[in-house]
């Protein structure tokens, strides 16, 4: 039987979306023709900060119903912990956001990458980089692709959809903190978070930089 890592604090499960973020980002590549890219990667983005915070929204609206002061939503928070079931769904509910919200982020640097080219591009193509680089300023593609954060998620995915869990030889070989313990992949809500939080100046990097080439 697999361990679970659970992260046993409520507001661990809290909101991370940045709402004002998201707003100036719209409104500063409003008309270009990534619109409809950014607004499904957008939409993405939301949707799976949504799905993260469905315990945190669950206590909190039992807290509400009862609405008693001797309560605390931690006290309530204490009461889920006790079902198997509940520690089960924390488990996967990091997992699969951490997932969603990498899933997200590559296929906004495809598709923009497919937009500026002109035709499909796909991560495993064998010209993939060639074809970035010649559309992207190489430092560019560094930060947006291969920076330790970027090269840390993908392996983690990979390991995750791929390996069963499972850490990657180039996982192994990277440098992380707490992710893998005993050759299994652990992603807690914080992880999740941290990983929204490192991926949103990188994608502004690369929004940016499309409507710079298509308007240059």
């Amino acid at each position: 039987m697999k361990k679970a890592l659970i992260e046993n604090r409520v507001l661990s499960f809290e909101d991370f979306h940045d709402g004002e973020w998201a707003k100036d980002l719209f409104e500063s590549t409003e008309g270009s023709i990534f619109d409809e890219i950014i607004n499904d990667f957008m939409a993405h983005w939301w949707g799976s900060s949504r799905m993260f915070t469905l315990p945190w929204i669950a206590v909190n609206g039992v807290h509400k119903v009862i609405n008693r002061e001797d309560e605390s939503i931690d006290s309530i928070w204490a009461e889920y912990l006790k079902f198997n079931a509940f520690n089960g769904a924390l488990w996967k509910l990091s997992e699969n956001s951490y997932c969603s919200i990498y899933y997200a982020y590559e296929n906004l640097v495809v598709n923009l990458l497919s937009k500026i080219s002109g035709c499909p591009v796909r991560v495993t193509d064998r010209n993939f980089f060639s074809t970035f680089v010649s559309h992207f300023d190489e430092s560019t593609v560094g930060k947006v692709w291969g920076s330790p954060k970027v090269s840390l998620a993908k392996e983690v995915r990979n390991s995750i959809v791929h390996n069963g869990g499972k850490a990657t030889e180039k996982l192994l070989k990277l440098k992380y903190s707490g992710l893998v313990e005993d050759g299994e992949v652990f992603i807690s809500a914080s992880v999740t978070r941290c990983l929204y939080d490192d991926l949103k100046p990188l994608v502004n990097i690369v929004i940016n930089e499309a409507v710079y080439s298509k308007s240059s």
